[in-house]
């Protein structure tokens, strides 16, 4: 409980800390060790993946190292993974997979799940607005994935997704180094 309250409180600050850069025109950007976001995330969402029955495979290496900004990286990894297992099928057991790889001389992070999925051909043009949702018992703000394209974006980097309703998605973040 100490670990997981500890890392929740790095991740309010870290948010508070978003809510504050977004008013600052320059923005903080260090190497970070993507390995260790993301366990940290995970060890904030392990209720939700427990309570889920959730698989986890992180193929993301140790000292796998991007150059970023802190709090917008925390943000990224919480709103993708909790909404990979908030969107899980009922269907099936949820998995998601985690991977970082070198493609065409850019590191890419991607994130894939075996949800419920999105028709981007109905919701692709809106996919990153702001309130969207798009699911019918959809319980989600519509803030998510709106506030994760304007930070991958506010660091030069790029965000590109591939779902296909009733089998998944997978988000794939190519960053600018």
């Amino acid at each position: 409980i100490r670990i997981v309250s500890n890392d929740l409180n790095d991740t309010i600050r870290h948010l508070s800390e978003v809510i504050s850069l977004q008013n600052k025109a320059v923005i903080n950007i260090k190497s970070l060790d993507l390995y260790s976001f993301l366990k940290k995330t995970i060890t904030v969402i392990a209720p939700q993946i427990n309570e889920k029955k959730a698989t986890i495979i992180n193929n993301v290496s140790e000292g796998s190292r991007v150059n970023f900004n802190p709090a917008y990286l925390e943000s990224i990894l919480l709103n993708l993974s909790t909404n990979a297992i908030k969107y899980a099928s009922p269907d099936r057991m949820p998995i998601v997979k985690f991977d970082f790889f070198i493609e065409n001389k850019k590191k890419v992070f991607t994130l894939t799940d075996n949800g419920l999925g999105i028709d981007l051909e109905k919701y692709g043009e809106v996919l990153f607005d702001i309130f969207k949702t798009f699911h019918a018992t959809d319980k989600g703000s519509g803030l998510g994935l709106h506030m994760v394209k304007n930070q991958i974006d506010a660091m030069d980097g790029k965000l590109e997704v591939s779902s296909k309703v009733g089998e998944g998605s997978c988000f794939k973040i190519i960053f600018k180094d």
